[in-house]
């Protein structure tokens, strides 16, 4: 039974750690497996096919969308790794079709009818402040749970039209993607949606004296402060 109340266990949670937030890009890849162990982790939606090539699993998994969750065929290959992960948060549509204790069902603000989504939640596990991009949707969990830094990998903001797989998705499955994954905006848009997201992470986690620190490589990601996965380790 999935659970739909009583998220303020996680608050603070991980009061003054270091997180990891993976991204799906294609740079993953040139992150070395061994460092995603490092820090306590976060991903998203397919990042079961990453789990599938490697055995790794996030200690906590992200998943807002439906559209690739609606059948049990979609859903299964899902399953063996959210028997891993410390907590899933899914879509409170999609939640309680999976049959594990460690998830949580959270919403989007499009689900309560708010105007505008891209704001900064400060209850994540309530209501969800949403972007183009989960990491952003990562940096407000991260911040609810009391996480200090938040290093970022696989971040990549450009996806090669020519690449089998875009953000771990299939060509077929995902025909009109291309530079903006799952969302029907233009690629202008989805840069300057996602732009404006970051900075408002960035405000946030500054105010408080916390940071942000963008590993990826490559990025186009400007807003965050960069660095190297190697001066982590």
């Amino acid at each position: 039974m999935n659970r739909v109340a009583g998220y303020a266990k996680f608050r603070d949670y991980h009061k003054g750690h270091t997180a990891l937030l993976i991204g799906a890009g294609p740079g993953l890849y040139n992150i070395p497996l061994p460092f995603l162990c490092t820090y306590p982790s976060f991903a998203s939606n397919r990042f079961h096919i990453y789990y599938d090539q490697t055995g790794f699993a996030p200690t906590y998994y992200l998943d807002l969308g439906i559209n690739h969750l609606v059948t049990d065929e979609q859903r299964e290959p899902l399953l063996p790794m959210l028997e891993e992960v410390e907590a899933a948060f899914v879509n409170r549509f999609i939640a309680h079709r999976l049959p594990f204790d460690n998830v949580w069902g959270i919403l989007g603000p499009q689900y309560y009818s708010h105007p505008k989504g891209l704001y900064f939640s400060f209850d994540p596990l309530d209501i969800m402040g949403i972007a183009p991009s989960n990491i952003f949707s990562m940096l407000q969990i991260a911040y609810y749970m009391g996480f200090k830094t938040a290093l970022i990998v696989g971040m990549d903001h450009y996806y090669d039209t020519s690449s089998e797989y875009k953000h771990f998705y299939p060509d077929e499955q995902a025909p009109h993607w291309e530079k903006s994954p799952g969302h029907r905006i233009s690629e202008e848009q989805w840069y300057e949606h996602t732009d404006t997201a970051f900075a408002m992470a960035r405000t946030v986690y500054e105010m408080d004296k916390r940071r942000i620190v963008n590993l990826s490589e490559p990025t186009e990601c400007t807003t965050f402060g960069r660095g190297k996965w190697e001066d982590w380790e």
